[in-house]
């Protein structure tokens, strides 16, 4: 009984692993990862912005992000609908700045708005579904965003215009031994458990995103890694609100030194 029960731990600990390595690659998902839509510009927006964002969704089929320009203003600013089939910013509205040949420009922390999938949405009418946004809302985002006033390179950020998602910096051991603290029991409770890179700052810190299961609900973190790829308590946060995480991201990213260049 006794070379049983071993034989049984045995493979469990064999599986966990296997599903680790499985699952906290690249989003769970091992298909082709390249954006195939008519707008890289705006994809490499919404990949820099939205957590867990990486421009196609795989269910029974796959297929890639719709990413559908809604407004202009007069100075070229693009205020744009964002759709990938996530959990996380399902439906969002984002505004660019500008872009050029290489790069897309951009105001972080509130230049989108999401909401989650509701009755009101119909998912087979996509182009319309900016109208599903309350009105308040999306005037806060341009005013935030210098809606129809001249363009500030100074408070942008900018990013390579991209096809697909870069792969983060770290992973195997550091990256599974983070995600098991920060899920316990639930790392690996199913086939949705996985992490996945969001985005890096001028010195190497990392922030991923990481989904697992616990008593039937979705669990949602956010882990921070700093350039050695070390982490601790201050680089994790739970995801209250799926779709309304701006403040708190930048809070969070803030209590990290996000793009502080560190001290020796």
């Amino acid at each position: 009984m006794n070379i049983l029960l071993y034989m049984a731990k045995t493979i469990l600990r064999v599986l966990r692993i296997i599903m680790a390595l499985l699952l906290l690659g690249s989003c769970g998902e091992n298909s082709n990862k390249a954006y195939s839509g008519e707008h890289p510009e705006l994809y490499s927006v919404a990949i820099n912005s939205l957590l867990g964002a990486k421009g196609y969704a795989v269910s029974e089929i796959r297929f890639s992000s719709t990413a559908k320009i809604v407004e202009e203003d007069e100075y070229g600013r693009q205020l744009f609908f964002y759709f990938e089939n996530k959990s996380v910013s399902t439906y969002s509205l984002l505004i660019s700045q500008k872009s050029d040949d290489e790069y897309v420009y951009f105001y972080p922390d509130y230049n989108f708005i999401s909401i989650p999938e509701g009755e009101q949405l119909d998912t087979g009418l996509l182009v319309t579904s900016e109208k599903n946004f309350e009105p308040e809302d999306i005037e806060k985002l341009k005013r935030e965003n210098d809606w129809n006033q001249e363009i500030n390179l100074d408070k942008c950020v900018k990013v390579e215009i991209v096809h697909q998602k870069k792969e983060g910096p770290v992973k195997g051991k550091q990256l599974k031994d983070f995600y098991e603290q920060a899920f316990g029991d639930a790392a690996y409770a199913d086939y949705k458990s996985y992490t996945c890179f969001f985005i890096s700052d001028e010195y190497g810190r990392a922030i991923y995103l990481g989904t697992g299961t616990s008593h039937a609900d979705y669990k949602y973190v956010v882990m921070l890694f700093q350039p050695d790829g070390s982490y601790d308590d201050r680089g994790l946060m739970g995801l209250s609100d799926t779709q309304k995480y701006q403040s708190a991201l930048r809070e969070f990213k803030e209590l990290n030194d996000w793009n502080v260049e560190p001290v020796d």
